[in-house]
């Protein structure tokens, strides 16, 4: 069922989960205000989101080639807004949660991080950083994936600094807190 329509009556759970999740939402404002309708007196909801900030180079420029790829080969792209990459950024997540009806209780934050060998493993890791570039990538067949994989064997070239090529980090901003 759809997070912004929850079919569950008021007040029926003590835990409420959102992995990853509000940057894919319809209308994550509206989720998370049926988050709180769900939850008991005192429940609690853990979040969590991409940090879109810690990105490195090399990931700022693969996203970037997304759209005109999309375009290339006849996909439609939703059309969210630039505020969702920043859902996962501390100070934005525990707002989002406060005006909810939220008290955000911990913060924290995992950063993960290394590099691939060549683009064929980027567009392999690449494929799983959201439903975007899941499809994207999946949608190809064998003569556009290997166009694909040199242009981005290009543009890792045009980054300058070898060490700065299909490296990447994974970062991640979860929060809990209570329902007020």
């Amino acid at each position: 069922m759809a997070a912004e329509h929850l079919v569950f009556r008021p007040a029926t759970f003590d835990l409420v989960t959102m992995g990853e999740a509000l940057a894919y939402m319809a209308d994550p404002t509206t989720a998370l205000e049926e988050a709180n309708r769900v939850l008991r007196p005192g429940g609690r909801i853990a979040v969590s989101n991409q940090r879109r900030s810690l990105n490195t180079r090399a990931q700022d420029l693969f996203f970037q080639g997304l759209a005109p790829l999309a375009r290339r080969h006849y996909l439609r792209l939703p059309r969210f807004s630039s505020e969702r990459a920043s859902f996962g950024e501390p100070k934005v997540l525990s707002e989002m949660l406060a005006d909810a009806g939220f008290e955000v209780i911990r913060t924290t934050e995992m950063v993960t991080g290394g590099r691939t060998n060549d683009a064929r493993e980027w567009t392999e890791l690449m494929s799983g950083a959201g439903p975007l570039p899941y499809t994207l990538i999946r949608a190809l067949g064998p003569r556009y994936r290997n166009e694909l994989e040199a242009e981005v064997e290009a543009a890792m070239a045009s980054l300058g600094d070898p060490d700065d090529a299909f490296r990447y980090h994974h970062s991640y901003v979860m929060a809990v807190a209570r329902k007020l």
